[in-house]
């Protein structure tokens, strides 16, 4: 049975501690007494005892047990072998004196074990000065009895300590061997332990003991036995590279420094003793070679020289940085806090770049932490990073090494094609996640362990994990802000760019000087409002009609009669201003408080009535309240204003001119939302015309005309002319002026194309480009960073990953309410994404609540005024609602929403044949069956002659088989499953090019059609894949009942059961 420890100790017993044990015997003293008689073997045995006393002794050992050996307690080790080996020296002279044959064997052990110091009076009446209980005395024992005559083998931890000892620690250690013998197996002790050995070179047996009765040899074809390093040591097949101290250990194996002996080069080894942990050394030679092949030496890619990998011992030879790893360096100044925060600061940026680069050409490091992160002092003088540790690290799906391609050093590729997994572990407080739960790591990963990292630096403690509060512990809001942007719960909301990142830490001053700034600028501005509350809406037009009055002034400063002309407009304008002000204030209008809405009416109505006679003063002034009312979101105020600007004549608003060019812009636009697009296009490509006309093609004016084109055939949703006025666009600014708002704002209309196009990464790296530009720039920005958070949400979307489109909108929701913009309509659009992302994952009644919240919004600002964004939001409430099962009060939305697209030219065709399906659900649902029926298969109807009168367009598709799924749901209801099934069955035919792309949508689509047909086994994949992103809706899930499939998640409770 196990040894056991003792159940109880006297009061004098020690706490349990480590302890390092040497037993150490003459090997069969028996014979040797039969040999030479009592007398001249007790000479002997004395002769041995007195110097394995001094021995003892001399390195501080204390005897606890003398029989025919001794048991002797160490304070380390290292002590331990050193007095081993010494005395197998002595026991050699002794022999050679005496001319016999005499041998000792020795076992040494660290372990846990308990001392007891017994009193004089104890010792005085038989007992030893010193006990030791516990099993580690007997591992010692059993240890020892295994040996063999002139052997020394030490248990694992023994041998790891006595690793790192001095040099001349045992003397000269030129004949010095360290071996492991593998696994063994001890009596009475439940886990086998690995046994090594260290002696002198033709001295010690240097082979494996052989089975004993108390011990017996495991196999392991994982290990390899034989050669260890060993200080002073040659390393093999590398001469003149003198093994100097090991640096450490890990899952690989063992870490040397080496140095050269004739030229003194510094260099360390990373040796590799388990089979199963070659690939990992392969794999960290083959992504170096790939790195260097596909970036070239990089100073913050720690350098891999040279590598042993076809015998063993299997080593890798690298580049030696004297300072060590981050964590080292930092403890050698005086711990983190001692060293400045920016230096702290500018290695991770470091660090963050070495990643960039390596993800750019697929390679995933997945163990970023301070002990991968070496530190190089440069020619600058300063502390430099260097990533290392490449031996988890793996290609990304997408990568285009992955198979073999591309550089990949010749006979390696296994490497990486075997035995790699993206979902292998890292260490645990750096890991994100995903990481955790074992999914699929990707660069994301990486960003997480890049923000663990970070805010460990800022706060000054690498032993501090992240948990929740952590903002408490990092002073900087501008560095708790990129911290929050790498540790996001979902991967796609984390930052993506670490280049960025690193360009953003590299910019920490100036942007603390820009952030202080800005708070002043607040700070003054919120004075300024306590002081004079009522004045709000009037300056809120102010900046605008006050470059109205400079434009106008410019203007008229080009005519003859310059000076009489600019008094007159100057005091028409200035009149202007001051009655409008007046009406502001609550004194003038007796307490009247006037919204900035009404001010502009007021405003509007007065420049069409008081100044139809004067152009010069007029035109400036419409175009001023036209885009107010267009940063508004009020176009059809803002429409009417910017046509009447734009038709002035020539002389007042002459051509080429930029005024005249940006007014037609802010038309454009003001078209674009209205949902005219012809137009809207129209004024593009005169806009562009006359840019090319007067500035080139590659100006910015042109730059600008592009943008909007490529917006407005967006609205259209015809991605291929979009995308090429953008990207033609992107060039053009990335040349003239690169990082601008034009050219973040040229990215992000561009990302847009690509999600209609189904180019979802394209989208997400574009986006994420620019939103690291508006992000340079903050202030003033804040708007723009909402609406890439929104866009970067419909990729997500798109891509099935709901609650990472939630977190998104979440973001841009928070940069809204922040900024005052509650009443706004783009506040109304973000709450009507946030509410879809909900209702896509069932979540119906938090989806309702925010559809009437941005319903609310529009109809304050449209009141009964038609506009796509309006229509789409009373369509989605009526639909959330029908989801519900509250199908009567879905009924009137719906044939609102109907009635607005009615108005709608553009988009009059496809969406209200598509409403009078939903209206038709909704009857049914109300009792109106026979009508609501009706009224589906009329909408089924009328789609499929778009479909077949077009067969390649994938939107009349997509339209046909959402009415298709609206109809099946209704004769459902009804209780008509026969023409259910015929409707879905004819649509599965016309759906196939929806198929092509791998959108979650079609997924749905494709999955109701194949449950509503019973083709069950074809829609199980599919809806695995639904329920990975955790989508929901109310004729899924019934259909899915039906068929007797049940669901991973649950849909919210609100939904309705039917």
């Amino acid at each position: 049975m196990p040894l056991q420890a003792p159940a109880t100790y006297t009061a004098d017993a020690a706490p349990g501690g480590r302890v390092s044990l040497l037993c150490v015997d003459l090997v069969d003293s028996t014979a040797l007494i039969q040999a030479l008689g009592d007398g001249r073997a007790g000479v002997v045995l004395a002769r041995f005892a007195d110097a394995a006393r001094e021995l003892f002794l001399a390195r501080a050992g204390r005897e606890i047990d003398h029989t025919d050996g001794f048991l002797v307690l160490f304070d380390d080790p290292v002590a331990a072998l050193a007095t081993a080996l010494d005395l197998h020296a002595r026991i050699a002279a002794l022999a050679r004196d005496h001319a016999i044959r005499l041998g000792a064997r020795a076992g040494i052990h660290c372990g846990e074990a308990i001392t007891r110091e017994n009193s004089p009076d104890a010792v005085a009446h038989g007992a030893k000065p010193l006990e030791v209980e516990g099993l580690a005395k007997a591992i010692c024992a059993r240890v020892c009895s295994l040996a063999g005559a002139d052997q020394t083998l030490l248990t694992h931890d023994a041998f790891e300590e006595a690793q790192y000892a001095r040099r001349d620690a045992f003397g000269d250690p030129g004949h010095l061997r360290w071996l492991s013998h593998g696994l063994y197996t001890l009596k009475g002790v439940d886990d086998a332990l690995l046994i090594h050995e260290v002696g002198r070179e033709g001295h010690a047996p240097l082979a494996p003991p052989q089975d004993v009765e108390k011990a017996r040899h495991l196999r392991d074809d994982n290990l390899l036995t034989g050669w260890r390093a060993g200080a002073g040591q040659e390393v093999p097949g590398r001469a003149g590279w003198m093994l100097e101290r090991k640096l450490g250990e890990g899952g690989f194996g063992d870490a040397w420094l080496a140095r050269h002996a004739a030229s003194g080069e510094e260099r360390v080894f990373k040796f590799c003793f388990q089979l199963g942990r070659l690939r990992s050394l392969q794999r960290e030679v083959t992504l170096f070679r790939l790195l260097r092949g596909a970036l070239g030496e990089r100073s913050d890619i720690a350098r891999i020289i040279d590598w042993r990998l076809d015998e063993a011992p299997y080593c890798i030879e690298s580049e030696y940085y004297p300072a060590g790893d981050f964590a080292t360096w930092a403890a050698a100044g005086g711990g983190l806090d001692a060293i400045a925060l920016d230096t702290r600061i500018g290695l991770v940026a470091e660090v963050a770049d070495a990643l960039a680069a390596a993800h750019a050409v697929g390679v995933l490091h997945k163990d970023v932490k301070p002990g991968n992160v070496l530190v190089a002092r440069g020619a600058d003088g300063k502390p430099h990073a260097r990533l290392a540790d490449f031996g988890i690290a793996t290609l990304s799906a997408g990568s285009r090494y992955r198979h073999g391609r591309g550089i990949v050093p010749t006979g390696m590729t296994a490497a990486l094609a075997l035995g790699e997994s993206s979902r292998s572990t890292g260490t645990r407080m750096y890991m994100a996640p995903e990481q955790i739960e074992g999914r699929e790591a990707t660069t994301y990963a990486d960003a997480y362990a890049v923000g663990v990292l970070l805010y460990q630096v800022a706060c000054a403690d690498f032993g501090k994990s992240l948990a929740p509060g952590w903002e408490g512990d990092v002073a900087d809001p501008l560095l708790r802000e990129d911290i929050a942007g790498l540790i996001a719960r979902e991967p796609s909301a984390r930052i993506g760019s670490l280049e960025q990142l690193a360009a953003r830490l590299r910019a920490l001053p100036q942007r603390r000087t820009q952030r202080a700034e800005a708070e002043r600028r607040q700070a003054r501005e919120l004075k300024r409002r306590r002081r004079r509350r009522w004045l709000a809406p009037a300056l809120a037009l102010l900046s605008v009609l006050v470059l109205g009055l400079a434009w106008g002034i410019r203007r008229v400063s080009l005519e003859a009669q310059r000076a009489n002309r600019e008094a007159a407009t100057a005091r028409a304008v200035t009149g202007f201003l001051v009655d409008l002000f007046k009406q502001a204030d609550p004194e003038h209008t007796r307490g009247e408080q006037l919204t900035v809405r009404e001010a502009m009416d007021r405003g509007a109505t007065n420049v069409q009535a008081k100044l139809a006679g004067q152009p010069d003063v007029q035109v400036p002034l419409l175009s001023a309240i036209g885009q107010v009312y267009l940063a508004l979101g009020l176009f059809d105020q803002a429409q009417p204003l910017l046509k009447q600007a734009l038709d002035a004549d020539d002389a007042v608003l002459p051509r080429g001119s930029d005024e005249r060019a940006e007014l037609r812009l802010a038309l454009q636009d003001t078209e674009d939302a209205l949902g005219h697009y012809t137009r809207a296009l129209e004024l593009g490509d005169e806009a562009l015309r006359e840019a090319q006309a007067l500035h080139g093609d590659e100006s910015l004016a042109a730059a600008r005309a592009r943008i909007a084109i490529g917006n407005s055939y967006n609205g259209e949703h015809d991605a291929e002319p979009a995308v090429r006025n953008l990207e033609q666009a992107v060039a053009t600014l990335a040349e003239i002026a690169p990082r601008g708002d034009d050219h973040a704002e040229a990215l992000w209309k561009l990302a847009v194309s690509y999600i209609y196009l189904a180019r979802e990464d394209d989208a997400m790296r574009v986006l994420e480009e620019s939103l690291g530009m508006l992000r340079e720039h903050p202030e003033g920005n804040q708007t723009s960073i909402a609406a890439v958070y929104e866009t970067m949400a419909g990729v997500e979307r798109n891509r099935g990953n709901f609650r990472a489109a939630l977190t998104r909108l979440r973001a841009a929701q928070k940069i809204y309410l922040d900024l005052g913009l509650a009443e706004h309509t783009s506040y109304a659009s973000d709450l009507f994404s946030i509410a879809n992302a909900q209702s896509l994952l069932g979540e119906f009644e938090g989806a309702r609540r925010d559809f009437a919240a941005s319903l609310a919004i529009y109809r304050k600002a449209f009141g009964d005024q038609a506009y796509p964004s309006y229509a789409l939001n009373l369509k989605a409430l009526g639909g959330t609602l029908s989801n519900l099962g509250r199908f009567a009060e879905a009924l009137p939305l719906l044939r609102e929403s109907s009635a607005q697209y009615a108005r709608l030219p553009n988009l009059a065709a496809s969406n209200v044949p598509r409403m009078q399906g939903m209206i038709g659900l909704a009857e049914v649902g109300s009792g109106d069956v026979e009508r609501g029926l009706a009224d589906v298969r009329a909408s089924v109807a009328t789609l499929a002659a778009a479909v077949a009168a077009a067969p390649d367009d994938e939107d009349a598709i997509g339209n046909y088989v959402e009415a298709a799924l609206t109809a099946a749901d209704a004769e459902q209801l009804a209780g008509r499953a026969d023409g259910a099934h015929r409707t879905c069955d004819d649509a599965l035919a016309r759906a196939q090019p929806l198929q092509q792309h791998a959108l979650i949508y079609n997924r749905v689509r494709r999955a109701k059609l194949l449950l509503c047909v019973d083709r069950t086994v074809e829609a199980a994949p599919l809806l695995q894949q639904i329920d990975a992103s955790g989508y929901h809706d109310r004729f899924l899930d019934r259909l899915r009942r039906q068929a007797g499939i049940a669901t991973t998640t649950t849909p919210d409770a609100g939904s309705a059961i039917d």
